[in-house]
Formats: C-alpha cells, sequence, structure tokens
C-alpha cells in the first residue's frame, strides 16, 4: 500500500512541474520580446513586472549594470538616487559634516573645488586656505567619490548596500585635528593604520604645543609608511609656510614629496 500511495504522489507532482516550468518558458518567450522599457512613464515599483497578464522578471532593468544603463529604465533611475542618499547618509553616520553631504547636489565650480576634486585619491593631499572657501567640503565629497568609485555597482542590487555602508564605516576616518592630538597613541596608530582614506579637518585648529605637533607628526608618519594605497586629506587655515613652522621641515617634506597642495582663495 505504501508504494501505492508514493507512486499517487509521484503522479500528482509531475503535472505540477510541467505546468511550472511551461509557465517560466512562457515568461521567458514574453521577456525575450521586450526590446524597451514597458513602463516608461514609470508605474513600475520593481524588477518584477505586470506585462501581457502576466508577472515577469523586466529584462530591462536585468540589463542595468551601470548608471549609465539607468536611461533605459525608469526604476533604475530611482534606485540609483536612493542609493546615493544611502551614501550620504553612510557618510554622515561615520562623522562627515552634514552640511557638506546636504549640499552635494550644489556643486561649486571653483578653481579650489575643480583641482581638489580632480586629485588621485592616493597620498597626501593638502587643502589651503582662508576661512569658508570650501576646502573642507571638498574633502566631504572626494569621500563620496571613493565610494562611489568602488561600489556604486551595488546600486542595482538592495541587499548589497549593507556592504557599503560598513565599507565607509571601516574604510573612512574623518577627525578634527583636535580630536587626532588629543587621542591616546594607541587611538592614534589604529587610525593611522586602517583607515584607506584619513581626513584630518582643520590642521591647526589644535593646541599650539609641542605634544600636539608631535601627535600630528606621528599620525602623518604612519600614513607616509602606509605609501599610496592610501589618502590623507588634510585642510587647514595656515598658510603653507605657516605649517612648515609649526610642525616642522620634515612635515613639509613629506606634504611636498608624495602630496597634492591645493591653495584656495577669497
Amino acid at each position: 500500500m505504501s508504494g501505492e500511495a508514493e507512486n499517487t504522489e509521484a503522479n500528482d507532482i509531475t503535472p505540477s512541474i510541467s505546468i511550472v516550468l511551461g509557465k517560466i518558458y512562457q515568461n521567458y518567450q514574453v521577456a525575450r520580446n521586450i526590446n524597451s522599457c514597458p513602463h516608461p512613464n514609470g508605474e513600475c515599483a520593481g524588477d518584477i513586472i505586470e506585462y501581457e497578464g502576466g508577472i515577469i522578471n523586466c529584462p530591462i532593468f536585468a540589463s542595468v549594470k551601470t548608471p549609465e544603463d539607468t536611461r533605459k529604465c525608469s526604476y533604475s533611475r530611482r534606485l540609483l538616487e536612493k542609493f546615493h542618499k544611502h551614501v550620504k547618509d553612510a557618510l554622515i553616520e561615520i562623522g562627515v559634516p552634514r552640511r557638506h553631504v546636504a549640499a552635494f547636489g550644489k556643486i561649486r565650480n571653483d578653481k579650489g573645488f575643480t583641482e581638489a576634486t580632480s586629485c588621485d585619491l592616493k597620498d597626501f593631499i593638502i587643502l589651503c586656505g582662508p576661512t569658508g572657501t570650501g576646502k573642507s567640503f571638498a574633502a566631504a565629497y572626494l569621500c563620496y567619490k571613493y565610494i562611489l568609485s568602488k561600489f556604486e555597482w551595488a546600486f542595482v542590487d538592495k541587499s548589497k548596500w549593507g556592504e557599503v555602508s560598513r565599507a565607509a564605516e571601516d574604510r573612512i576616518g574623518w577627525y578634527i585635528a583636535y580630536e587626532l592630538a588629543t587621542m591616546s597613541a594607541k587611538e592614534q596608530k589604529e587610525v593611522a593604520s586602517t583607515c584607506d582614506i584619513l581626513v584630518i579637518d582643520d590642521l591647526g585648529i589644535e593646541d599650539n604645543t609641542a605634544h600636539a605637533a608631535a601627535a600630528i607628526n606621528y599620525i602623518i608618519s604612519k600614513r607616509y609608511d602606509r605609501g599610496s594605497d592610501s589618502a590623507t586629506i588634510i585642510t587647514s587655515n595656515l598658510a603653507l609656510d605657516d605649517i612648515k613652522q609649526r610642525y616642522g621641515k620634515r612635515f613639509a617634506d613629506r606634504m611636498t614629496e608624495s602630496g597634492k597642495v591645493v591653495i584656495y582663495k577669497k
């Protein structure tokens, strides 16, 4: 009896499998005939769409691999916008000032910004100039540019977005110079050794003491030892001559030897 029951179950399952496979094949054939967005007005809200009375995986969305491909898919364009917001929120979460992130949509076209954001993200990038000229904004944008260069491919897969947030936390460090100067040596070593991108904002705002200068030099030395597999972005209201006088010739030499200096002007 048990054998007959098993055969009956098998016979019941076989037609069901055939129906499912047939439906998959039918959807595949339908999808093959879609050569442009089936919902050009943006009615769709995902990669699964209703088309000709059936539910199918949208082949247009499936073909989107890069931001440039979003021109053919309204859903992917909205998804890219949400991904960019996710990246911005991740930067704010790790300490990048909200006011700078919020201003990414109002890109400055001044010479300083253009020169700073065209720098390769390696070695040292020093942004010097008066207060309010956009140095910290450029540093924030370089962090944004770094994350997009590494992870923008992930915008089509929401399951990867958490990895992007973790990468921002693990790879980018944003610190006011005063914070670094008052850390313990152990904390300074960890910061200098672990961040792919380290921003030292407002260099010169820390106490003008030998101890503070030694702390900054220690961090710079560790970053220098890492070589070009990392970038250190420094913003300062101090002029280059003042930086040299305050932190020493060795500091200045390392900046000029393996760094890019951008001078901001009012």
